[in-house]
């Protein structure tokens, strides 16, 4: 009968260049034919790695049921270098993945992010070479990629633009991606340590978003001919809606959430609701949004030019592209100064009227469809309204008073 090889655990010291001695776990079992073989676990946390005494025995365990089962971990297959790892990665990753919703990363990835994990991965085998596997990936070779990617020295980097070099902002979400890849492939078993944990890849101090006043807000509408047009700024700007929410919105239909329950979407006028599922940003979570008069109103003229009671189809009835270079056209017409983040910036002018208006925090969150913590940190902002009502005469009395 063939026994399982017993796996030891061991950490064995490594001078760095500049004399630093560093230690690395290492797993090390023997073969039939006795020989010891062993493979590099990564450095420990103790000494600069990312490498928890918890992960390392993870690993040994990982690599002892290997080696009794004759096989690797689950998912783990061929996929260990970069040049299989990157179409397997993909493949799993897209938005139609279907899942559960109990396991983080269920529902895939959007396109675009696809795409930016893509590149990220793209300048990973040109830095490393395709056949570079990812578990001997370490902090050390993550730390020189990242310097090779803002160097702009890699090749991709080359072929996509004449000027290569990288923007710090790019060089973080080169970052994030990163540690977001390689975190998928630990929850997966592929590997056993994140090389990226350490770093930082946080978006730098964005500009703050635009608000746009009621009043302004009132002469776009002026500016626009369309219904539909209207009636896609006022779900984002008096509802709080995403742009991508707000084209798709239906008259009356149905979604399933993450949990597979089905839920009715789209415009409850009898109780002056907007019903809907977000997308894969928000986990596929169904929300109920209230319907101030306004947007009643210009709810009600686009039903009636959509056919009245008999609508059908989207409540905007327009294609979902070209949206902000409508917008910006539309912006002109109206006579107001271009803003960045144009969507972005509708959206979060409602929250903050929300907020104004004295809601609580978590029932603004609620509505607009994330969690506080993104709300304080993307989101609100003091509006003008606010910085007036501080520098009142009456109130600056009050203050100093």
């Amino acid at each position: 009968m063939t026994t399982t090889p017993k796996v030891y655990l061991i950490q064995t010291p490594k001078r760095l260049k500049d004399g630093r001695v560093v230690a690395y776990y290492i797993v090390r079992w023997p073969d039939s034919n006795g020989k010891y073989r062993e493979e590099s676990i990564g450095r420990t946390k103790a000494t600069g790695g990312t490498v928890t005494a918890r992960d390392a025995e993870a690993a040994r365990r990982a690599k002892e049921l290997a080696l009794g089962t004759g096989e690797a971990p689950r998912d783990r297959l061929e996929t260990t270098t970069l040049e299989a790892f990157t179409p397997f990665y993909i493949d799993r990753r897209k938005h139609s993945e279907q899942g559960t919703g109990y396991r983080k990363g269920a529902h895939g990835l959007k396109r675009p992010t696809l795409a930016k994990h893509s590149m990220t991965l793209r300048y990973m085998a040109q830095h490393f070479g395709p056949t570079r596997r990812l578990d001997a990936i370490d902090a050390d070779d993550a730390e020189r990629f990242i310097a090779a990617l803002e160097a702009g020295t890699l090749a991709a980097a080359r072929e996509a633009r004449q000027t290569y070099t990288l923007t710090t902002e790019t060089v973080r979400g080169h970052i994030r991606n990163c540690k977001a890849i390689f975190a998928w492939a630990k929850s997966r078993r592929i590997i056993h340590v994140n090389p990226f944990d350490d770093f930082n890849g946080a978006p730098g101090h964005s500009r703050p978003n635009h608000y746009l006043p009621l009043a302004d807000f009132e002469r776009l509408l002026s500016a626009v001919d369309s219904p539909g047009w209207r009636v896609f700024y006022a779900l984002q700007r008096l509802a709080g809606l995403r742009r991508g929410e707000a084209v798709s919105l239906p008259w009356d239909g149905e979604a399933a959430d993450s949990d597979g329950v089905v839920h009715r979407v789209g415009i409850d006028f009898g109780r002056r609701r907007v019903c809907i599922v977000g997308n894969a940003k928000t986990v596929h979570r169904y929300r109920e949004v209230p319907i101030c008069p306004r947007l009643l109103t210009l709810l009600n003229e686009a039903r009636e030019a959509a056919g009245g009671d008999d609508a059908s189809g989207t409540v905007c009835g327009l294609p979902a592209f070209n949206l902000t270079r409508r917008a910006q056209a539309h912006i002109e017409r109206a006579g107001l100064t271009a803003w960045a983040k144009v969507y972005q910036s509708i959206r979060s002018s409602c929250e903050n009227d929300w907020k104004m208006a004295g809601f609580a925090e978590a029932t603004y969150a609620a509505w607009i469809g994330h969690s506080p913590t993104v709300s304080r940190k993307h989101y609100v902002a003091p509006t003008p309204g606010e910085f007036d009502a501080v520098t009142a005469p009456e109130t600056r009395a009050r203050l100093v008073a």
